[in-house]
């Protein structure tokens, strides 16, 4: 299937014999899909779970451990090959707060080559 393209309906239906396949409404599936939020294979996506960082992009996810009492990032100021700034909201404090992320540590310490970085244009928060 093209990437840039947007799910349909027809798509869904090729599939849903798949086991495995989501149990959801037709519309919620497309709504959730790449496609419908405009994002192509240049997009990564930050997140955070207990006291982890989660950097997901082409299939591989980055998961590392980050500050006790962040409870979430909320927004991505600049993506820079590797770099990241990003506000963020921790539990001590009221307001949010400037954060910075460098993953050039985190792909030596998994000994991954940092070509993984190049295709990424931009960076964006996503929580379930």
């Amino acid at each position: 299937m093209n990437e840039n393209r947007k799910l349909t309906k027809a798509d869904i239906d090729k599939v849903r014999h798949i086991e495995g396949f989501p149990i959801a409404k037709d519309e919620d599936i497309i709504a959730l899909s790449p496609s419908q939020q405009g994002d192509s294979n240049d997009t990564a996506v930050l997140s955070s779970f207990d006291h982890y960082t989660t950097f997901s992009y082409g299939g591989r996810t980055l998961t590392f451990r980050t500050c006790d009492g962040l409870e979430r990032y909320t927004k991505v100021l600049t993506w820079d090959d590797g770099y990241l700034e990003v506000m963020a909201r921790y539990r001590q404090r009221k307001e949010e707060i400037e954060e910075y992320i460098d993953l050039d540590p985190v792909l030596a310490g998994l000994y991954m080559d940092r070509s993984f970085l190049k295709p990424i244009k931009k960076v964006r928060i996503e929580y379930a």
